[in-house]
């Protein structure tokens, strides 16, 4: 079906936030990990956000995933789910999966230019 990958260590700190997530407590930037979820799940997000709200979503997700997914994360999903279903005129079932944004900055040479100098690079 779906799944999450987390980059923790320690079992007590996965404990600790699973607490936060159910007390219902905002998790500081500094003591959250960062969560990467599958192209499946991003897409059940983004259909649940898009027909119930961004609130509902995060906390439905929140108690079932058992730690708190983050507001912009579910605004994002489902921000990059209308924009397929608008530019990819799709129906709203034909949208299983979402992929994940490029981020940074694009190559100045252009990626083939780009990707050769790379190649180039680490041969010497």
């Amino acid at each position: 079906m779906w799944r999450y990958v987390t980059k923790k260590s320690s079992e007590k700190e996965m404990e600790e936030e699973k607490a936060f997530a159910c007390a219902g407590e905002k998790v500081t930037r500094s003591s959250r990990e960062k969560k990467q979820y599958s192209e499946g799940l991003r897409a059940e997000i983004a259909k649940y956000a898009a027909l119930n709200g961004n609130g509902r979503a995060v906390k439905k997700y929140a108690s079932q995933l058992g730690f708190a997914v983050p507001e912009s994360t579910v605004r994002n999903v489902k921000r990059q789910y209308l924009k397929e279903l608008k530019h990819g005129n799709q129906s709203p079932s034909n949208v299983t999966t979402l992929r994940k944004c490029k981020t940074g900055r694009p190559p100045i040479l252009g990626s083939s230019l780009d990707s050769t100098v790379q190649k180039y690079l680490t041969m010497l």
